[in-house]
This record gives structure tokens, C-alpha cells and sequence, in this order.
């Protein structure tokens, strides 16, 4: 309590400050008293609030990460600078430049500029201090582990990246399998969105996950969703036949679109919430889109 008084009053003068004792009366003061007692309790609710918000995250403390690349094709031929601020962009372009002019990035072995051109097997690093966003707390849970097969199957939060990609980096799935459970080298079947929740498919070992794959892609393997939309979804079931576009692969978004691949998606509504006007959906795409 003290200490956020002191804060208060170091921030702007004390209310008290401008009352002296000699012209102030009893209902004043209390008045005072008051005010004081309110702002310490909107203290103590915005402290609450932080704790119970902390607790449902997990954070990674800062750390220096070496990040190490070779030229892709698409990289050939470009501007280092304009390379990494389209390519990355979580970070603005004035970031890239004073990191590229601070002498951090290299370009087999020699420091690289703005300007500096990337080659056909150019081999990039950069010595970057990553600040990972915080992911929810809810632990990642083991439903199988089948040793004789060279599976798990788990059940993945929401909000953590199946792969370190972006920003995230020990707060990825796969650096969570290997650092908390302790896995030599996991190999992902199946795919979620970073902020979709579900079960997965893991190889332990590189042969048994090009196995797994190859069901996924010859339709032996069903996927399905459950899914929250807003409003009142028709009760009969809809199927939805219509060709989507990538637009943004770094994003996720796509676009319904005459170019866009084929794609079909079965939905049916399980449930309908009046008091928030959001439906339940069952969704099971047919081609993987």
C-alpha cells in the first residue's frame, strides 16, 4: 500500500498537499479520506486483474537466439533489407535497417547492408535477442503414447504454433515436446492454426511420420472441427463447395476465389446460444482446405 501511495504521490501532488489542516472542516476531510480509500481500492482491482491475467500465460524470458538460414530462390537476386521486411514482417522496416546497419546480420561470414545483395547459397545469420509473445498456460497434454507404433497423440491449446515461425520460438509445440517431455525429435502429421485447439498426430521418428502423411493424403485419415461462429446458423446441414485462394501464407488468409484450389466443407449446427447469438458447428472438410 505504501508503495503505490509513494507512487501516486511522486506521479502528481498528493490531494492533501493543497488542503491544509487550518482550512479544512470534518466533512472535508472525510471527503479526502475517501477519495484516497478509492483510488487504493482501483489499485488493488487493476493488481488483481494483472495476476489473474499472468496466470493464464506463459511467458519465456528474453534470450539471445543465433538464427541461421540459406538463400531460398525466391531470395535471390534482392536487397537484403527488402528481403527481410517482406519476408518477416512481425517487425517494421526501420527495425531491419538498424539491425542490418549495427552489423548483427552476415552474409557467409561477412557483415552485411541494406543494399547488400543475396545470392544462389548464400548463407544469412543473424544474432537476434527474441522477446516471444506469451502463449496460454494450459498445458500440452499427452492422449497416447504407442512407443511399439513411434506415436503420440496429443491435445494442443489454443494460441501455440505448432512450429517455431515469426516470433515464437521455444513457445512452439515442437520445442515444447523436445524441452518439457523431453522427446529426442518430434515429426508433426497434422497441422493446426496457431490459435486452433485439437488433437495431433506426432511421429517420433522421421519413418513412421512420411507413413502417417501418406493416409492423410491418400483420405484414409477423417479430419474434423468443432467450431463457434456468430449468429444463428441454419439447422440443415450446408455444404460448401467453392474454390479458395491463398492471399497471405504468412497470415493464414484466404479468399474465396475462381483461381483458388477446390475445395468442399460439410457443416452442421450442434448448438444455437441465444444469449450471445453464436452457434456451435460441426465442420469436416473433404479436401484438406
Amino acid at each position: 500500500e505504501g508503495r503505490r501511495d509513494s507512487a501516486v504521490t511522486h506521479a502528481s501532488p498528493h490531494p492533501s498537499a493543497f488542503l491544509s489542516p487550518n482550512f479544512m472542516d470534518q466533512s472535508s476531510t472525510d471527503a479526502v479520506q475517501q477519495i484516497l480509500e478509492s483510488e487504493n481500492s482501483a489499485l488493488d482491482h487493476v493488481d488483481a486483474d494483472a495476476a489473474a491475467v499472468a496466470e493464464t500465460l506463459k511467458r519465456i524470458e528474453p534470450y539471445w537466439h543465433p538464427y541461421r538460414t540459406y538463400a531460398k530462390q525466391r531470395w535471390w537476386n534482392r536487397e537484403i533489407l527488402e528481403l527481410v521486411s517482406t519476408e518477416f514482417r512481425d517487425r517494421s522496416i526501420e527495425y531491419y535497417r538498424y539491425a542490418l546497419e549495427s552489423g548483427v546480420v552476415t552474409i557467409n561470414g561477412k557483415v552485411a547492408k541494406p543494399g547488400t545483395i543475396v545470392r544462389n547459397g548464400d548463407r544469412i545469420e543473424n544474432m537476434v535477442h527474441r522477446h516471444e509473445p506469451p502463449v496460454t498456460s494450459t498445458p500440452v497434454k499427452i492422449l497416447v503414447h504407442d512407443e511399439e507404433r513411434e506415436i503420440i497423440v496429443i491435445d494442443k491449446p489454443g494460441s501455440i504454433p505448432v512450429h517455431a515461425t515469426g516470433r515464437y520460438n521455444k513457445n512452439s509445440l515442437t520445442e515444447i515436446l523436445v524441452t518439457d517431455f523431453g522427446f529426442k525429435k518430434v515429426h508433426t502429421v497434422n497441422r493446426l492454426d496457431r490459435l486452433t485447439s485439437g488433437c495431433m498426430i506426432i511421429g517420433l521418428t522421421s519413418r513412421r511420420a512420411n507413413l502417417l502423411c501418406k493416409e492423410f493424403l491418400d483420405g484414409l485419415v477423417k479430419k474434423e472441427y468443432i467450431a463457434r461462429c456468430s449468429g444463428e446458423f441454419p439447422e440443415e446441414e450446408i455444404v460448401v463447395e467453392q474454390p479458395l485462394l491463398t492471399v497471405d501464407r504468412q497470415m493464414g488468409l484466404n479468399i474465396v476465389h475462381p483461381d483458388g484450389k477446390f475445395a468442399k466443407t460439410t457443416f452442421k449446427r450442434l448448438f444455437y446460444d441465444t444469449q450471445t447469438h453464436t452457434s456451435v458447428l460441426h465442420c469436416r472438410p473433404w479436401t484438406g482446405r
